[in-house]
Parts: C-alpha cells; sequence; structure tokens
C-alpha cells in the first residue's frame, strides 16, 4: 500500500499500479479463512459449549461426548506442539529467537469444504507456527505506460513476493529463558518438541531436554552437536565373549574388504 501511494504521487496511472502490484488469495490462506468461519459465530465469538448449550445448538448428553472426546477440555482451546530456538549467527553478535507451532481445537456447527464424513463431537483443528512473517519482497522497474512513456513503477505478485525464506523471516520473539517457561505452561502435559537452529548454515537439532534447550552457552551444545560421535569400542550390543569376538573379526574384515575396494579404484584410475 505504501508503494501504491509513492506511484500514486508521482502520478503512476492506477491502471499501471495496478497491473504491477497485485494480491492472490494462496490456498493456506483460503483455509485459514474457512476455518475461521468455521469455528466463529456471525459476531465473531468462538464457539463453545456453554454458548452452545444456551442456544440450543447442542444437548447436554452432547456436552458430555465432548468433554470426554478432549480428555475433560473444552474447545475452543490451543497447547503448544514445539519450541524451536534459533541460533542467528549471521551477525555479530548472534541474536537468538522464539519460534512456536501450535494446535488449535475449536468446536465447528458446518464441515469443511471437501470433506465428506466430518468428525465427531463438532471437533475441527488446524496448526500453526507463530513467531515470524516474510517481509513483502517489492522490486522496482521501468516499463512503458499505455501511453509509450517511461514509468518506474513498484512491482510486486503477492504469490511469489510473499515466499517463506528461512533466510528472509522476521523473526518477532527474542530468545529468553523467562518466555520459554512461560509457554512451557501452555504444552499439553508439559511435552513439546524442542528444537535448536544455526540459521545461517541452516542446521536444526533436536534436544533431549528443557534443561539442554535452556543451556547458557549455546555455543558450546552446538559445538557438540556438530562433532562426530567417537567411534565406541565398549560391547554396546553386550554379546558374549565369544560372540563380541566375532563382531569385531567382521569388523575388522569389513574395513580391509573397503580398503581393498578402494586400492582398486585408485588402481583403475590410473590405468
Amino acid at each position: 500500500m505504501e508503494a501504491r501511494k509513492r506511484m500514486r504521487d508521482e502520478g503512476i496511472s492506477d491502471k499501471l499500479i495496478s497491473n504491477s502490484t497485485y494480491f492472490e488469495e494462496t490456498v493456506q490462506e483460503r483455509v485459514n479463512k474457512e476455518m475461521l468461519k468455521l469455528v466463529t459465530d456471525r459476531n465473531g465469538k468462538f464457539h463453545s459449549i456453554p454458548k452452545l448449550l444456551e442456544t440450543g445448538r447442542i444437548t447436554e448428553a452432547e456436552a458430555d461426548s465432548i468433554r470426554a472426546f478432549h480428555n475433560g477440555l473444552e474447545p475452543p482451546y490451543y497447547y503448544i506442539t514445539q519450541m524451536h530456538r534459533i541460533y542467528d549467527n549471521r551477525t555479530n553478535p548472534p541474536k537468538q529467537y522464539l519460534t512456536y507451532d501450535i494446535l488449535f481445537e475449536g468446536l465447528a456447527l458446518a464441515k469443511r469444504q471437501n470433506v465428506v464424513n466430518p468428525e465427531p463431537n463438532l471437533r475441527i483443528n488446524t496448526s500453526a507456527t507463530l513467531g515470524y512473517h516474510n517481509p513483502a519482497q517489492i522490486g522496482w522497474n521501468t516499463v512503458n505506460d499505455e501511453n509509450g512513456n517511461e514509468q518506474r513503477v513498484a512491482t510486486f505478485n503477492y504469490m511469489y513476493g510473499m515466499q517463506d525464506n528461512p533466510q528472509s523471516r522476521v523473526y518477532e520473539f527474542l530468545y529468553s529463558r523467562e518466555l520459554v517457561e512461560e509457554m512451557l505452561k501452555h504444552t499439553k502435559d508439559g511435552q513439546a518438541g524442542l528444537v535448536i537452529s544455526k540459521l545461517r548454515e541452516q542446521k536444526h537439532y533436536g534436544v533431549r531436554d528443557v534443561q539442554e534447550f535452556l543451556t547458557d552457552d549455546i555455543e558450546a551444545l552446538l559445538e557438540k552437536f556438530e562433532k562426530p560421535p567417537a567411534p565406541s569400542t565398549t560391547n554396546i550390543y553386550n554379546l558374549s565373549p565369544e560372540k563380541e569376538a566375532e563382531y569385531q573379526d567382521y569388523l575388522s574384515w569389513k574395513r580391509m574388504k573397503a580398503e581393498a575396494e578402494e586400492d582398486n579404484d585408485r588402481n583403475a584410475a590410473i590405468r
């Protein structure tokens, strides 16, 4: 909209402006709009069990069935399924951010498009990732208008100008221990996937527990992730001494076979 206003102020025609910057709904946007329509009333309020009971849309038996289906919880509700700690080492010093995935459970009085059999108990759900957005990628180009005059216009195609690229995302939540602890309150039974990413290299690592996720020395943790594990020399399969000896002989044979194959390849290359 800012680019359009700038062009209009410079005397560019509305026709040229609309041709160079236009919007199209993506498939995901259509799905999201349909979802919101199904889980809200005409006033934009979420459908809830008390409201549906009050208006006679469901019976007490149906309300009990919905609660039982959700293990005592009452839609609408959401919980966090995964937290993502972003280590942005493209800057010096590096910055850190948080994103998180949620699962939303609502109540739908109608079914989704192209769905033959809706789920029981008015169930409808969706997932989303929160904590970043993609900036509009606007370019400027010189074109001829309808009168043949050269004009400098902003060009923007919604289908391609808003593509999700991890390197161009604008992250919204700075990482902090306090924010993670607050997010943990919104998980299901305290369980959530925990991932740490190194942004410049686009490497992602799952962590064992919250303590590891909250480490103050993230660089040491990333170094440990990236360091290849040392080969084990212990009896990791708890074999008997005889079987362990056979297993070690087998490993020696595999190493010798691999070395012989490498020698053959080198000799063939030389010939």
